[in-house]
């Protein structure tokens, strides 16, 4: 219960940038298509780091060395990436949003609708992931 209190009262994001984007869109998935929160992290979270990888790449470095014990060197961030996609799948979870009926083209358009709706429109810690990023995100992370 402490670790879970500290993971959501806000304190441990105090003074640096945070970024609730993965988790915006992931909300919706949900509403829409009964994924729990978390399998619509992973769904989200690879694609979103690809559409955002100039802003995200020295924290995924970062990540890929402290996290997952990966050698610095060209593309680490790339690799970071895979790792991770590798983990989730090593445990079941799927990176792709597949479990919809229709087509991608109408799963995207509604969890768009719904973001704007909600009023999540400029999301991430610069508020560069526009409706239309969040489109780019969404054609990554929904297969047909």
């Amino acid at each position: 219960m402490l670790t879970a209190n500290q993971a959501l009262n806000g304190f441990i994001g105090l003074g640096v940038p945070q970024d609730w984007a993965t988790h915006m869109i992931g909300h919706e998935i949900t509403a829409l298509h009964g994924v729990d929160h978390a399998r619509s992290l992973a769904i989200i979270q690879p694609a979103l780091l690809c559409n955002q990888f100039d802003s995200k790449k020295a924290k995924l470095e970062q990540m890929g060395v402290n996290v997952f014990g990966l050698a610095p060197g060209s593309n680490l961030a790339e690799r970071t990436i895979s790792k991770m996609e590798a983990l989730y799948h090593s445990l079941g979870v799927e990176t792709s949003l597949t479990q919809y009926s229709g087509s991608k083209s109408e799963a995207i358009e509604k969890i768009l609708e719904r973001l704007k709706n909600h009023y999540m429109v400029m999301l991430g810690e610069s508020q560069a992931i526009t409706l239309e990023k969040s489109r780019e995100i969404l054609e990554l992370a929904v297969q047909d």
